[in-house]
């Protein structure tokens, strides 16, 4: 269900402000008052509905007198502020009444609207990224924004949509209700643009949940200093009931971080372990959705889970059983007794432990921190067991590359389709391991796959010309000893991973290998610059295309074909990569191929009349 909920007041006292804190806020008098009124914004509610859709008439609900007394001094109420006005519209959602803590709640029913509402596709954040985005702090403040969807007004165009039913008449919202189908997606746009210097670097934002993280309390009272005046500039108010301000731990997106690190919400754990047998699929799932966020804080969850996953499956009958009782309880249990995952650090390695068994595969992502291996999160999948085998490091290695990747800056480049050239490191890679398999595998070529152990060896043991040093020392950081090493008098044993002082020796030599790599690549830009010439393809000019861009015909030799067919116009310039662009060629239809081909494929067209003695 999807309603709008316009009355929620907590009955919890507020907590106490620090009174360091308390001053500042004294301070910022305009965020702390109650919002009204209707600001101008760089983000409006639209809502698009999809074409041909009927608009959606609800019916008006019988209420008790108690119950049409809150209605219209909340009505009142919204009207004074400017958030509502009367309507004439042809929509007309239902309004009803449902009790929350001794309290009348007011909500929408919008769901007709949001059955013919097109969805926007703006993405809300991943809250494992806001997560570890607190990693290392000590210092927590969280602030909730009071009435957060009403600070956005809907577009004048769109406000009719809105309407909602009463037994005082119709009524539209000039500002965003809650219950809309698009209106998180919204809400979150205007935080990102508010907050866009704040976040990611002491800010994290989902929805009106704000995060404020540092590492001393003097930083935190910078920041959040700096934070209140966005909020001032934008116009957004506090809600004093639900905050907390320079803490320790804090809960947030149901998750406690702290300086120790991050662990499931008490009382969600304690929900899960209150949680009575699932009756039916329905219970079920409501159970596993749970379960599966913390999922992260349970080794091989998937594994223990099985049981419970495969009665949620299509054409499967619920029939608990004794094993589904054991996962149960399992899986309760590991909750309950969860650890206290660290938050990853970027300047500490990374550990990656995998296990498998026949029904899927478990893996634990840790760091050292100087007390030993921690864990930072826990992985499982399950699969087929004939999947098992092949897949753990895979799996683990996609559903982790994020770690690395985001820190070192690593994107992925994808190489241009039958253009092996573009890949030139696979290539010179490829040549060496042949050159060094034909003095391996002569007379017996079956079993070059078994001398591959020993190429690689030899490979990354042995000098490269570009960075000076062997693969080996330049992966692992140290020397890699041979049987040679025997012959002279032992070193003095090196810093190793994990050791102090390891991390600056493994800069200095990186410093060492870029520069390297840097003079090598400016001697090969100028020896092939050399004889190279500028691209001779422009648009309107006729080429020749090489024939091995295009499927062979059956029974006819390529070998006895002319090399390019053609001339045909070249129709336009595609990308602009470093290894020569692509080009548009207006190939007849009946050659049935992509038309776009690289540089290398053509071949400059010259008419006859160019040759006089032809």
């Amino acid at each position: 269900m999807t309603f709008d909920m316009l009355a929620p007041e907590s009955d919890d006292p507020p907590p106490e402000v620090p009174p360091k804190i308390r001053n500042l806020l004294n301070r910022f008098p305009e965020v702390l008052t109650e919002p009204h009124g209707v600001p101008v914004r760089p983000v409006r509610h639209k809502i698009e509905l999809i074409e041909g859709s009927t608009p959606p008439k609800g019916c008006v609900y019988r209420m008790g007198s108690g119950e049409l007394e809150e209605l219209r001094r909340q009505i009142d109420e919204m009207i004074g502020k400017a958030w509502i006005k009367p309507s004439e519209s042809e929509f007309g959602a239902p309004v009803l009444f449902v009790p929350k803590k001794g309290k009348l709640q007011m909500c929408i029913d919008y769901r007709g609207l949001n059955r013919i509402t097109r969805k926007n596709a703006y993405p809300l954040p991943r809250i494992d990224d806001l997560l570890d985005a607190a990693g290392g702090c000590k210092v927590f403040s969280k602030i909730d924004l009071k009435s957060g969807y009403h600070h956005i007004e809907v577009d004048p165009a769109e406000q009719h949509k809105t309407a909602f039913k009463t037994h005082d008449g119709l009524y539209e919202f000039t500002v965003m209700p809650f219950g809309l189908t698009n209106a998180p997606t919204t809400f979150q746009s205007l935080m990102d643009k508010v907050f866009r210097h704040q976040i990611n670097r002491f800010v994290v934002v989902y929805l009106n949940d704000i995060l404020i993280f540092n590492k001393s309390m003097e930083e935190h009272m910078r920041h959040l200093e700096e934070v209140l005046q966005v909020l001032k500039e934008a116009q957004l108010h506090l809600n004093l009931e639900k905050f907390e301000f320079g803490r320790d731990s804090v809960i947030y997106l149901g998750h406690r971080l702290s300086a120790a690190g991050l662990e499931p919400e008490a009382t969600k754990v304690e929900v899960i372990r209150n949680w009575p047998q699932p009756a039916n699929v329905r219970e079920l799932r409501s159970f596993l959705g749970l379960a599966s966020y913390y999922r992260k804080f349970v080794p091989k969850f998937s594994i223990t889970a099985r049981p419970l996953s495969r009665l949620t499956s299509k054409n499967v009958s619920y029939t608990w059983d004794e094993e589904c009782t054991t996962a149960f309880a399992a899986l309760k249990e590991a909750l309950v007794s969860h650890l206290v995952l660290r938050i990853a650090d970027p300047k500490l390695i990374f550990v990656v432990t995998t296990d498998a068994s026949m029904y899927g595969i478990g893996a634990v992502l840790q760091q050292d921190d100087g007390d030993g291996l921690r864990p930072l999160e826990f992985y499982s999948k399950r699969m087929p067991s004939h999947k098992v085998v092949a897949s753990t490091y895979m799996f683990t290695s996609a559903d982790w590359k994020d770690f690395t990747s985001q820190t070192y800056d690593m994107k992925l480049k994808m190489t241009f389709g039958r253009h092996p050239e573009a890949n030139r490191l696979a290539e010179e890679i490829n040549q060496t391991v042949i050159q060094l398999l034909r003095a391996l595998i002569v007379p017996d070529q079956n079993s070059w796959d078994e001398e591959l152990p020993i190429v690689q060896g030899l490979y990354n043991n042995s000098i490269h010309s570009s960075t000076g040093m062997t693969p080996n020392r330049l992966y692992l950081g140290w020397k890699i000893r041979n049987p040679l090493s025997y012959l002279f008098p032992e070193q003095p044993p090196g810093l190793t991973p994990g050791q102090p002082g390891y991390s600056a020796k493994y800069d200095r030599l990186l410093k060492v290998v870029v520069a390297a790599m840097e003079r090598r690549r400016s001697a090969m830009i100028k020896h092939a610059n050399k004889k190279r010439q500028p691209d001779p393809f422009t648009v309107g000019n006729y080429v020749w295309v090489k024939i091995s861009e295009f499927s062979e015909e059956e029974g006819v030799s390529r070998k006895l074909l002319p090399q390019y067919y053609g001339p045909w116009k070249v129709l336009n310039r595609v990308g602009n990569d470093s290894f020569g662009p692509s080009y548009t060629i207006d190939v007849p239809a009946h050659l049935r191929t992509y038309p776009v081909f690289h540089a290398s494929k053509l071949f400059s067209y010259e008419p006859p009349e160019t040759f006089k003695y032809r």
